[in-house]
């Protein structure tokens, strides 16, 4: 990246940028939470400040089993679904606010007198799926998949003396799932302790400015006729930018 010497919110200007953090606190984070990454400073100013939309790509394969009980019998159903993503997330106008272009727009945003500021927010196709059942059921679908970058929550830090030693956390949640009854659904956000899951630790990915961040994906059969079980996962998503935000 170049930054000019007039640059009002580059990054030669990180005090800018943490006046808009607080402490940890007692708040959670890591996998599983709405603060999945502890990254450095310059990575979490780039998140925050730069990056406006996001590329999605990588492949998985979900199975699970359930029971299907016919009149005169009961027969045990696997439930294979796949998925192939190659796709661009950009921030849906949906929300009051809108999300700014410029990083000088970035910097400490504040409620905007309905309770929160402008929050990013990406929806739509991310990529194709496949489920099919030992039944014989069988469809070729679509993938969507959502991205919430929670504006309204604030950037936490470790309380550290040296800022730049410090880790940071950007409020962040990705989900998608296949679009059809007998899918599935994926976040890295705990979904609740409700229904039949399965976390796989290291399974999203996310790159910024060469280094790459991992943190879990939460893993449920969106619906079967009765309890999933024997859930299996394999494969990984990843995300890096696709487009950038002015340095102005």
């Amino acid at each position: 990246m170049s930054y000019s010497d007039d640059d009002p919110v580059g990054f030669r200007y990180p005090n800018k940028f943490l006046t808009c953090t607080q402490p940890v606190g007692a708040t959670a984070v890591g996998p599983g939470t709405d603060y999945p990454f502890a990254m450095t400073l310059e990575h979490a100013m780039n998140l925050y400040w730069k990056i406006y939309s996001f590329k999605v790509s990588g492949a998985y394969t979900f199975t699970y089993k359930y029971i299907k009980a016919n009149p005169n019998e009961v027969i045990e159903i696997t439930s294979t679904n796949t998925a192939l993503f190659a796709g661009t997330l950009s921030h849906a106008y949906i929300f009051e606010g809108g999300w700014p272009q410029k990083m000088s727009e970035m910097v400490c945003l504040t409620g905007n007198g309905i309770g929160y500021g402008p929050i990013f927010y990406g929806f739509g196709s991310v990529g194709s799926g496949l489920i099919q059942t030992s039944e014989g059921i069988y469809f070729s679908i679509g993938v969507t998949g959502t991205l919430a970058i929670l504006f309204f929550l604030p950037i936490l830090r470790t309380e550290e003396e040296d800022d730049f030693q410090a880790k940071y956390y950007i409020p962040f949640q990705f989900n998608a799932g296949l679009d059809d009854d007998y899918g599935s659904g994926i976040s890295t956000n705990s979904l609740g302790s409700g229904g039949s899951k399965i976390v796989k630790q290291g399974a999203f990915k996310l790159k910024i400015d060469g280094t790459t961040y991992t943190t879990s994906l939460e893993v449920t059969a969106s619906y079967a006729p009765s309890t999933p079980f024997d859930l299996n996962f394999s494969g990984t998503i990843e995300m890096e930018a696709a487009n950038a935000r002015l340095a102005e």
